[in-house]
């Protein structure tokens, strides 16, 4: 069945030809010195469907690149027979400046279409491989999709009443959804944080979260996850570290209905106590995925759930454990971690908050942390829009939160939290509008 719709596909849908095209564009290039500089930005190799032509417009970019002269002499000495044959026996005749441009332009349109084409017949393969999981076709076809992409995106230009249009768009958005009450951003559950983020976590951007073991950064993260959840938002929690069961657990203490004592099979279930509980974070549409290990999976599964309307806000607990399918040093698989989901977070318009390690010196030396803690890359505080820090404060039920990086406004903001005996529940020490010097400074 499969080579049959691959027959089917290939006798009635033909990738788009552009042979005769190349051919004058490379005569463009050599008749058209003007040109070159632009062609040589707007076009590479792969655009070029030939093999031939595709070596004959890598010499041409190569020749451009070295500061080379570039005249039919040259190229036919360094290119050969293939030359003559391919462009000089079919007496091409270039055009002027504004038709080369043209040309280039439907070459990259071309060959954007063939790039589709070969990637839809891949997709295909994978949706008819009985091996692969839904994750795995998720995630090849992302994969695909970033091929189709190829260099467009990075020379897609936006002229600037353009991009003011899309400004005001996204103002009147945002002023819809204030007058339906309704908040812009991920609220964080810390309203320090809150005021100095300008709401809380944005579309788009990376948020790391950062301690040292014990402190207490995943019952954190779940906090946070729950404030979103309970401002409309609906949150993926990424868990490699503990299960679905491990989580859950501490919402239900997070409540401060149930303790690890109340719900004890040996000590005796408080089951009155625990339906409360469970009834208080029914209802928050929080996923929670303890399965995916792999950058490739959680990406996939991401992308999966957005789609389906089901995630817009998403939570990684924690950043070391993800392994990546490349056999990486671990500060360059980190880098590629924290790259692929930052464009993660812009591409499909989610904030991700990141779970991540901080080194022992802060600890050691007794001081609070700082962005140079971040364990094992500096590729972390690189790609992060938003990095916050805790830190024991040395007195029972009180962590300090420290926010070290803001892309979009203060930072250097030290937030004292009492938190309860399973550090669970957090709430700021302060007042909202007028916060006590001694704990919150700017």
């Amino acid at each position: 069945m499969q080579d049959n719709t691959r027959n089917v596909l290939g006798d009635t849908l033909r990738p788009p030809e552009s042979i005769e095209l190349e051919r004058q564009l490379i005569a463009d290039a050599i008749f058209n010195p003007d040109t070159q500089p632009e062609l040589v930005s707007l076009l590479t190799p792969d655009m070029f469907s030939s093999v031939e032509l595709r070596n004959i417009w890598s010499t041409i970019a190569r020749m451009f690149n070295n500061g080379e002269h570039i005249d039919l002499i040259s190229v036919k000495q360094k290119v050969g027979r293939v030359f003559v044959q391919e462009v000089i026996a079919r007496n091409i005749q270039p055009g002027g400046s504004v038709s080369t441009m043209q040309h280039a332009a439907l070459l990259r349109d071309a060959s954007a279409r063939r790039r589709m084409y070969n990637a839809a017949l891949k997709m295909l393969d994978a949706s008819m491989n009985p091996s692969l999981s839904e994750d795995d076709i998720i995630g090849f076809a992302d994969t695909e999709v970033k091929s189709i992409q190829g260099d467009a995106a990075s020379n897609d230009d936006i002229s600037l009443i353009e991009s003011i249009n899309r400004v005001s768009e996204e103002l009147h958005e945002q002023t819809e959804l204030v007058k339906e009450g309704r908040a812009i951003k991920a609220p964080s559950g810390i309203p320090a944080i809150d005021r100095y983020t300008r709401g809380g976590f944005a579309p788009g951007e990376l948020v790391i979260l950062a301690a040292r073991p014990s402190v207490g950064k995943t019952s954190l993260m779940l906090h946070m996850a729950k404030t979103a959840a309970e401002s409309g938002r609906k949150p993926m929690i990424f868990s490699l570290e503990m299960t679905d069961k491990q989580l859950t657990k501490k919402l239900l203490y997070s409540t401060n209905y149930v303790s690890p004592d109340t719900i004890s099979p040996i000590k005796g279930v408080d089951w009155r106590s625990f339906e409360t509980a469970a009834g208080k974070i029914s209802d928050l549409g929080i996923t929670i995925n303890y399965k995916s290990r792999t950058l490739q999976q959680i990406t996939s599964r991401i992308i999966l759930n957005v789609i389906r309307g089901r995630c817009d806000i998403v939570f990684i607990d924690y950043l070391t454990l993800i392994k990546t399918l490349d056999k990486l040093e671990k500060r360059f698989a980190i880098g590629q971690i924290t790259r692929d989901l930052k464009q993660i977070a812009l591409q499909y318009g989610i904030p991700i908050v990141l779970l991540a390690q901080l080194n022992r010196d802060s600890a050691k030396d007794g001081r609070p942390p700082q962005l140079f803690d971040l364990r094992d890359s500096g590729d972390i505080e690189q790609d992060s829009d938003i990095v916050l820090m805790l830190e024991d404060a040395g007195i029972k039920n009180r962590i300090n939160l420290w926010l070290r990086k803001n892309r979009d406004g203060a930072k250097e903001l030290c937030v004292a939290l009492e938190t309860n005996d399973t550090k669970t529940y957090f709430r700021e020490i302060g007042t909202d509008e007028e916060p006590q010097s001694n704990f919150i400074t700017p």
